[in-house]
């Protein structure tokens, strides 16, 4: 998954039409073009309480971030915003990087960077495919709970590609978009090619906050997060980003290269035993991936965070 793989990739673009996996393509899913549909979503999201269960990881020493300059919104922290703001600052040198987070106790948005701009989801979008199957009872069945384990504890692409379809394909964007009043978002305009659905910063964590309130689909899809095994599938360490730096953390991550010319590095979920809502979204040039530098940035980002493996704030 290295250098010696970009010819895989050249090739797995001319042959885009059938698909590559990851062993051809260095990427964490099918990628392509897409087309992307601007909304507005609200600063706020309501409060919401959700069970505290501690998660492998460990606090991170602190990074070093650049000053930066904070502006503060009513009724936020100003210490956890200027934290945020330096995550941010962090990548912003080596990549397009967003950063939003969300306290799920009193509905504050912090973000840094365009939190509305789209990025390519990467495995991030496995998450919309389990909420849709567990909310629809399709989880009931032993062989598709299976393969929704692998999907989301070790990031495995072949048995999203198998669930993709069951959960609506191009639809389940719409479809979780509709069921939990989520703005900007889009789907992959080439069929199957899942990895490309548009996300954004602001737009992934109103789904963590959405799912955390939601008593069919939290219970496993919480669980599950909080289960991702050091090394995916395809084996690459998971725990570059949050479960780096974080005390406590349920996390789904994202990598992609090198399709569009761009690597994709996104760490997202919930931190601190559960009260945030998080999203770190990086796309840069390719050797973000094919030199690890896009797992070291994330990693950096999420420390500088949580320099003390929480997030700090002024009480």
């Amino acid at each position: 998954m290295r250098l010696g793989r970009a010819l895989s990739i050249v090739i797995c673009t001319l042959i885009a039409a059938t698909g590559c996996s990851d062993e051809s393509s260095r990427a964490d899913t099918p990628a392509s073009d897409v087309q992307v549909a601007n909304a507005q979503a609200s600063d706020q999201a309501p409060g919401v309480q959700v069970p505290d269960v501690q998660a492998p990881g460990g606090p991170a020493p602190s990074a070093q971030a650049p000053n930066v300059q904070t502006t503060v919104p009513p009724g936020t922290d100003a210490i956890t915003a200027r934290a945020v703001a330096e995550a941010q600052a962090v990548g912003a040198g080596q990549a397009r990087t967003a950063v939003a987070l969300l306290d799920l106790h009193t509905g504050a948005l912090y973000s840094a960077g365009d939190i509305d701009e789209p990025y390519a989801a990467a495995s991030v979008v496995k998450v919309f495919i389990a909420a849709r199957l567990l909310a629809e009872g399709r989880a009931a069945d032993p062989r598709v709970r299976d393969l929704m384990w692998r999907m989301i504890t070790l990031s495995d692409d072949d048995a999203a590609t198998r669930l993709y379809g069951l959960a609506g394909a191009e639809k389940l964007v719409p479809w979780i978009a509709h069921r939990y009043g989520i703005a900007g978002l889009a789907p992959t305009d080439q069929p199957n090619w899942w990895g490309l659905t548009r996300i954004t910063a602001r737009g992934v964590v109103t789904f963590y906050a959405a799912v955390a309130a939601d008593p069919v689909v939290a219970p496993w899809l919480m669980d599950a997060m909080a289960q991702t095994e050091p090394y995916g599938s395809d084996g690459f360490y998971q725990y570059f980003g949050l479960p780096s730096a974080a005390a406590s953390w349920r996390v789904k991550q994202g990598w992609m290269c090198c399709l569009e010319g761009l690597s994709r590095m996104h760490s997202t979920g919930y931190i601190d035993n559960d009260r945030y809502a998080v999203a770190l979204l990086a796309a840069g040039p390719p050797s973000m991936y094919e030199e690890g530098d896009g797992a070291e940035l994330l990693t950096a980002m999420a420390r500088a965070l949580m320099p003390n493996g929480v997030v700090p704030t002024s009480a």
